[in-house]
């Protein structure tokens, strides 16, 4: 660590490591000052690095034991940023990550029927990246391993599918309120969408407005949405 903080750029670094001459040092603490003196050549942060490998181990990437982001952000979606940087690294394509912005009234996971707060986490992580018909699989999960879903995690497994929806017809952003519903495409419409014939719909500037007069914000959001995909 040391090492790759001075001498950067054209100026040569120089590290003293000093130790207390009336201590003793450890075993292991002499074998890696050994290595330091052994490896002193130009890029040899590579050999630095495998040697430390070796005197310490490999260590357990996704164990209990591990400290940094993997735990920080939850293994999911640890997992799911591993995998998409090695995609990156290999030169394969990737598809490009973007959630829609679905005001459609709120939801959450309360402490009360998932008490720990990493899990609700890695449960949010998972609920962003939800396609197909996954919501219906983890709100079985759900049921399964904390019993029936309370009234604000329904709300939040709704608007989950909401975005999947969105996702699916290129929407980027629906409103939905007690006198009607709107939606915004990314790129105008899409081909393959020719939203049916009804007083109802008008478009308004870029946004497509369906009027509807309905306290349930949800229930009028699924309806465009209805209305778009059939």
């Amino acid at each position: 660590q040391l090492r790759g903080r001075v001498g950067r750029g054209r100026a040569r670094g120089i590290a003293y490591l000093l130790t207390d001459p009336a201590a003793k040092v450890a075993a292991a603490t002499r074998k890696r000052l050994e290595t330091l003196v052994a490896l002193d050549r130009l890029g040899a942060g590579f050999a630095l690095s495998a040697r430390d490998l070796d005197l310490r181990g490999a260590g357990d990437l996704f164990g209990e034991d591990q400290a940094g982001h993997a735990k920080l952000v939850g293994l999911d979606l640890y997992r799911h940023l591993l995998s998409r940087a090695v995609r990156v690294a290999r030169g394969e394509a990737v598809p490009e990550e973007w959630t829609p912005q679905v005001n459609a009234g709120e939801g959450a996971i309360p402490a009360a029927y998932v008490p720990e707060p990493e899990l609700r986490l890695n449960l949010y992580a998972r609920l962003a990246r939800l396609a197909g018909d996954e919501v219906e699989a983890l709100r079985d999960e759900l049921e399964d391993r904390f019993g029936p879903l309370p009234e604000e995690a329904a709300r939040l497994l709704a608007l989950a599918d909401l975005r999947r929806r969105c996702r699916e017809l290129s929407i980027a952003r629906l409103d939905s309120g007690p006198r009607g519903v709107a939606v915004t495409f990314r790129d105008g419409p899409p081909a393959g969408i020719e939203p049916p014939a009804s007083d109802a719909l008008a478009w308004k500037g870029e946004r497509l407005v369906l009027a509807r007069e309905d306290d349930d914000l949800l229930a009028g959001a699924a309806a465009m949405l209805d209305l778009l995909e059939g």
